[in-house]
């Protein structure tokens, strides 16, 4: 084969390898996170969330005209399109930065094995399945990164400097990594050949500035009548807020030192699953032979890998915690390429082709082999309609004439969006999201409520003569009724029984029926959901077992989701006829806690679960942090002082129980010391303490029994007895006593009443016994 088309049949056969995988496990339809809303601003040629993603939205109008399948199947398939471009632009790169290597196949078989690696890559791959955008973002750092390779070896490099400005000002409009990933490169060349830059200078710029024209889309549709808008950008500063995101400000150095420990933790984890462990251990061979060799490009690229890790570091919440992976592709495209240069680094030493291969061989396989044991189940989407299924089955539940459905979150606003604005099913549907994003139908309800609580809104939405009212989450409010009603609680203002007849109709596929299928953090809390519903829709039936059972597998397939595991506590904590109920509920809640101890919401339900036990002490210590997580609540400022004053009135009560118990507790430990005067002692202060209990009546008899003093035992059993009528040690020592003392008669009778309330003294039958044959 001619060295000038093995390159492009590498290139074209890596592509078709990536793209034929990604179309095996890509999602038949919709999936959950951006999804949804992507799609919908794609069909509508919307405004998305921050920063806006106009090159997506445009390349994705592109794919949307496809007359393949659906409309989400189509953009899916933009993400398996770019996606496979990756390695293929990653192979060019490596072939570039090993332009002078002389053994062509070395530097064909090391780039070719290289990103025939990252192909398997969980990101990629995952991301490769549905509509988001960082496969588009991927293809644009394996791109720029090629770019910058042919740039630095070229002396007519002006081409592919202009083209490299051109694809960093597109892709600043897709994702702040690539912005980041090529402005090291950016700053390396002006470090390593500033001569070239400052050539070219003005050229780069344009190129440059006509990318980020791109974003002029952005400013097109918000002064046009666009459908959907996250953000009206009609002035400059409403513009440079919605790029740089201030909205997510809350998000910036939000993490406490517990939340870093856990986002390290969370790291180490990803990286290890990303591709395999032997990865990383090859990646870290491949920086330390960088360094010893002195590479001029290892400072830029550990730069480039670290930057992400930065980012995700001090940006982000815990559900951001959860999908960070994805942010991360450019440290995973360094990543490769360090494995690329350990394997160049061995043929550098050994100067054998055929060890090289080998060693190339040996732990690709195992690479690949790790990566397609892990990788493959949580990539493949292509049985997965679970969210399409949740919305179409969410819908069901609400009539024609629904005057609307309060819900919130992105696993139910962003489906939602698709089936109004895309499939355009339910158009006249009002969503009332607790956030104002796709759906603005909220700010009427906001205004006249002066709150985001959905509670608020819906009395609000009451107040304005809105019936057939829903909500995916129940409120728990006591001023209306909340009857389950399929996936919903339909709200009402007089009590009715539950409405689960619409549940007949659920495909249920992956939940109950069929082969689990979901994989994704958004995913299990649907399926928590599901599964809610149904333990609720059981526990209407009094099937108490199934009941049971359905709480324990929601809780065991949403294990990292905060509203389901809550929920289910939440039923725990309430039921009485769950064996174990306090115990179940306290785990759940504290598993919560430990998943995010920010969330101020969850703390202030546990802090009421604890005081609706009466564990004020608990219920305090919440309360408290939860107040300082919302300093402005003052609903939590009430629930705390209230148990504060709970607390104190049970410590007062213990105070003076134990000064009421001390006297007898000395008085045992004394007795156990064998210290008889001294624990005689404790016992009469005891006795002048406490004057309705037998107790140290009982230990005062038994000292002088011990003694030898039966005549002042006796009083002492006798008071113990009076007492406490159904003390059975008193009344058998009592007898024993009278024995010593020769009252024969006095003894039997203590014998039989010891032995009427307990019969199996076989000691106090013998005496018994005795005292018959005696003729007593």
């Amino acid at each position: 084969m001619s060295r000038r088309i093995i390159a492009p049949f590498l290139f074209v056969l890596i592509f078709l390898s990536a793209f034929a995988l990604y179309l095996h496990t890509m999602a038949p339809t919709l999936t959950f996170g951006d999804s949804g809303e992507l799609i919908s601003m794609i069909s509508t040629l919307g405004i998305p969330h921050p920063t806006g993603f106009p090159l997506y939205i445009l390349a994705g109008r592109i794919f949307s005209f496809l007359p393949l399948s659906n409309p989400a199947f189509r953009i899916n398939l933009m993400s398996a399109f770019f996606g496979a471009l990756t390695p293929a632009f990653l192979f060019l790169a490596l072939c570039a930065y090993l332009k002078n290597e002389k053994n062509a196949f070395i530097k064909y078989f090391i780039s070719a094995s290289a990103a025939l690696l990252f192909i398997f890559s969980y990101t990629l791959w995952s991301q490769s399945a549905m509509s988001r955008i960082y496969t588009l973002n991927s293809s644009f750092c394996a791109a720029v990164l090629l770019l910058f390779f042919l740039s630095s070896g070229s002396r007519e490099n002006s081409r592919y400097l202009f083209l490299w400005a051109l694809l960093t000002g597109l892709g600043s409009g897709l994702h702040l990594t690539l912005a980041v990933f090529s402005g090291i490169l950016w700053l390396h060349m002006a470090l390593t050949n500033f001569s070239a830059l400052k050539k070219h200078i003005f050229g780069i710029l344009f190129f440059a500035l006509l990318g980020l024209g791109v974003y002029i889309y952005l400013i097109i549709r918000s002064h046009s009548p666009a459908e959907l808008k996250w953000s009206d950008l009609n002035t400059f500063g409403h513009f440079f807020s919605y790029i740089s995101q201030q909205q997510y400000n809350i998000k910036k150095f939000a993490r406490d030192p517990g939340g870093i420990l856990a986002f390290f933790i969370y790291l180490k984890d990803v990286m290890f699953r990303e591709l395999s462990p032997l990865a990383i251990c090859i990646f870290i061979a491949g920086a330390f032979a960088a360094a010893f060799r002195r590479e001029a490009l290892a400072p830029a690229f550990l730069a480039i890998f670290v930057s992400a890790v930065l980012m995700l570091l001090f940006y982000g919440n815990y559900t951001d915690l959860k999908l960070a992976f994805r942010y991360m592709i450019p440290s995973y495209i360094i990543m490769v390429f360090f494995i690329a240069y350990f394997y160049h680094t061995v043929f550098i030493f050994t100067k054998n082709r055929w060890i090289v291969m080998f060693t190339i061989a040996v732990f690709s396989s195992m690479m690949i082999a790790l990566c397609l044991g892990v990788n493959y189940f949580e990539s493949n989407k292509r049985d997965n309609f679970t969210a399409y299924n949740y919305v179409s089955d969410v819908l069901k539940g609400v009539p024609e004439d629904s005057a609307g459905l309060f819900t919130t979150g992105d696993g139910n606003i962003y489906p939602l969006a698709y089936f109004r604005y895309t499939l355009r099913e339910k158009p006249g549907l009002r969503v009332y999201d607790r956030i104002l994003t796709v759906f603005k139908d909220s700010k009427e309800l906001f205004e006249k409520s002066k709150s985001d609580q959905p509670a608020d809104n819906i009395l609000a939405a009451l107040s304005l003569g809105r019936a057939n009212l829903y909500s995916a989450v129940e409120t728990g409010s006591k001023l209306f009724y909340e009857i389950p009603s399929g996936l919903l609680f339909r709200i009402s203002q007089k009590p009715g029984p539950p409405d689960y007849s619409v549940m007949k109709t659920f495909p249920l596929k992956g939940v109950i029926n069929g082969p689990v299928i979901f994989h994704d953090f958004e995913e299990r809390e649907i399926i928590g959901a599901y599964l809610y519903k149904l333990a609720l829709y059981y526990k209407y039936l009094s099937r108490t077992e199934v009941y049971e059972g359905l709480l324990e597998k929601t809780a065991d397939e949403a294990f990292d989701s905060i509203p389901v595991l809550g929920s289910v506590a939440l039923l725990y904590a309430g039921d009485q006829k769950i064996t174990g109920n306090y115990s179940k509920a306290e785990k759940l809640f504290l598993k919560c806690y430990e998943l995010n101890p920010e969330n101020a919401s969850l703390v202030f339900n546990i802090g009421n679960f604890y005081a609706g036990f009466n564990r004020y002490r608990e219920a305090s210590f919440y309360f408290e942090k939860a107040l300082k997580l919302d300093p402005s609540n003052y609903l939590v400022r009430n629930y705390l002082e209230l148990s504060l004053q709970e607390y104190n009135k049970q410590f007062e009560k213990e105070k003076a129980l134990l000064e009421l118990t001390v006297h007898f507790e000395n008085g045992m430990r004394l007795l156990k010391e064998k210290k008889l005067d001294d624990a005689l002692a404790e016992f009469n202060k005891d006795t002048l303490a406490n004057t309705t209990t037998g107790r140290s009546y009982f230990n005062i008899g038994l000292i002088y029994s011990v003694k030898g003093a039966f005549d002042k035992a006796v009083p002492n059993y006798e008071k113990s007895i009076k007492l406490q009528p159904v003390n059975t040690p008193a009344l058998s020592n009592l007898g024993l006593v009278y024995l010593q003392l020769k009252e024969y008669k006095k003894a039997r009778v203590c014998f039989e009443k010891s032995l009427s309330i307990d019969p199996t003294q076989d000691r106090i039958k013998t005496d018994l016994d005795k005292l018959k044959r005696m003729g007593y």
